[in-house]
């Protein structure tokens, strides 16, 4: 039986009420999420412009149940990514199929676009979707190309659904969006989703321990790290810090054995035990604390206090302040060489890039840069330099040695946070306000694919980033 096309109506209107980009509600006990993907549309429709009606999930024993609709026209995109049609929080139990409706299509040519017959009732996709009590079903739709015209003047939708398999951990990525509560997993090598978890509010910072396919996550909305099992995709501990902490970033040592969040709320540092879910004690940093870096070996790390334009470094091993290093307004992205012999930092209010010397904390020069860095990456291999701006939709390269710029990458936005995959000589760019991951090739430049994260995404964390 198909689904009424009142019911997509239901949906289209409910999501033409929500503002775009705000704060998707918290998932109800007791209910599940379901996140509909649609792939970039294949060549031989890359013509064709939909305006969607609504998008609703068909229980097995009853009616649609309208979705969220967040994607209400689909055309083909420069620069190709995996994005979200809808969502919804749903009661517990087993889906057989979506219910897409269309308003229009049309198909540009040498003139106006034309516009072409739409199939009378929403068009029906099966596809098995279990949803269980606090956890997070992902399905991907792909628009099937030539099959979706008849003869030029008609739109006969085809589409083919599937759950995307688990990731294998050594190659997953993850980012958190902070406005929908969640965990996207991505596979790394793909750039396509791989799933969701929800961890609990306004998720931020993510830490994988090296030893165990296991997450840490701050949750600033909770004043708590959750635990999370990244094969099972489930939350299994949360471990505590004080009322008003808002954690914002959370790191782990090599061995597992220490937890470090960095606490904007209160302007304080927390060491963490994993194992009995303790706090071991907690330092002051400078104000406003955001960005975090553990040094690899695991004996120091640094966070960045933008409003107090300082870094706090952390000695580990006795969880105690080891220096605090003056620098130019607003620090925002530190990274490190990797001879562990020179220590980056960019900053928001500076037309300039600091250089410290490791291990004794000295500053050996300040290199221009321009006003409007935002983010950081250095290479593993190459030692390279890449530096996203916030007002450029562009990542500029500079050599480690002379420091003057050598080429530029081409990004689809401005890019927040940069992180470097060294096994596919790849960049992933955290886009915000395309609300998605971007993978660029360092070699050729080229966009690689991508995929949305959700509204207010935060950072982008590599599972090899931690072996």
């Amino acid at each position: 039986m198909r689904a009424p096309r009142a019911l997509a109506l239901l949906a289209f209107a409910a999501a033409c009420a929500a503002p775009g980009g705000a704060r998707r509600p918290p998932l109800p006990e007791g209910q599940g999420d379901l996140i509909v993907y649609l792939d970039p549309l294949p060549p031989a429709a890359a013509r064709l412009a939909l305006q969607v009606e609504g998008v609703a999930v068909v229980a097995a024993d009853g009616p649609a149940v309208p979705l969220d609709l967040l994607l209400p026209e689909i055309q083909a995109d420069p620069a190709p990514r995996q994005r979200i049609l809808a969502a919804g929080h749903l009661a517990p139990g087993s889906y057989g199929a979506l219910s897409l409706g269309f308003r229009r299509a049309t198909l540009a040519g040498p003139g106006r676009p034309a516009d072409l017959l739409l199939p009378s009732e929403p068009v029906r996709v099966a596809v098995p979707l279990p949803i269980e009590r606090g956890r997070a079903t992902v399905v991907v739709l792909s628009l099937q190309g030539p099959g979706s015209l008849e003869g030029g003047f008609a739109f006969a939708p085809s589409f083919a659904a599937a759950v995307p398999g688990a990731a294998v951990s050594q190659v997953a990525g993850y980012c958190a969006s902070t406005a929908w509560d969640q965990v996207i997993i991505f596979d790394k090598n793909t750039r396509q989703v791989a799933g969701a978890i929800p961890v609990g509010r306004e998720p931020r910072g993510i830490a994988l321990d090296p030893r165990l396919p296991r997450a840490y996550v701050a949750l600033s909305g909770e004043d708590r790290v959750a635990i999370v099992d990244v094969d099972a995709r489930s939350v299994i501990g949360r471990i505590p810090l004080l009322p008003g902490d808002r954690p914002r970033e959370v790191g782990v040592t090599p061995d597992g054995r220490l937890l470090v969040t960095v606490n904007t709320g209160s302007n304080t540092a927390s060491f963490l035990d994993p194992s009995s879910t303790a706090e071991l004690g907690r330092v002051a940093t400078g104000e406003e604390p955001g960005f975090l870096l553990m040094e690899p070996g695991g004996r120091r790390a640094y966070v960045l206090n933008r409003r107090t334009s300082s870094i706090t470094v952390l000695d580990l091993a006795n969880r105690a302040v080891a220096a605090t290093l003056r620098t130019d307004p607003e620090p925002v992205a530190v990274r490190i060489n990797r001879a562990l012999t020179r220590l980056y930092v960019v900053h928001g209010g500076s037309a300039y890039l600091a250089v410290f010397s490791l291990p004794d904390l000295q500053l050996l020069k300040r290199i221009y840069l321009g006003l409007g860095a935002g983010a950081l990456a250095v290479s593993q291999r190459s030692d390279l330099l890449y530096v996203g701006r916030l007002d450029l939709e562009r990542v500029q390269i500079f050599d480690p040695f002379s420091f003057l710029p050598l080429s530029s990458l081409g990004a689809a936005a401005p890019p927040a946070y940069l992180v470097i995959d060294e096994a596919q000589n790849a960049l992933f760019a955290l886009e915000p306000s395309r609300r998605a991951v971007e993978a660029i090739d360092l070699l050729g430049g080229q966009t690689l694919g991508g995929l949305e994260v959700g509204d207010d995404p935060y950072r982008v964390t590599l599972a090899s980033e931690a072996r």
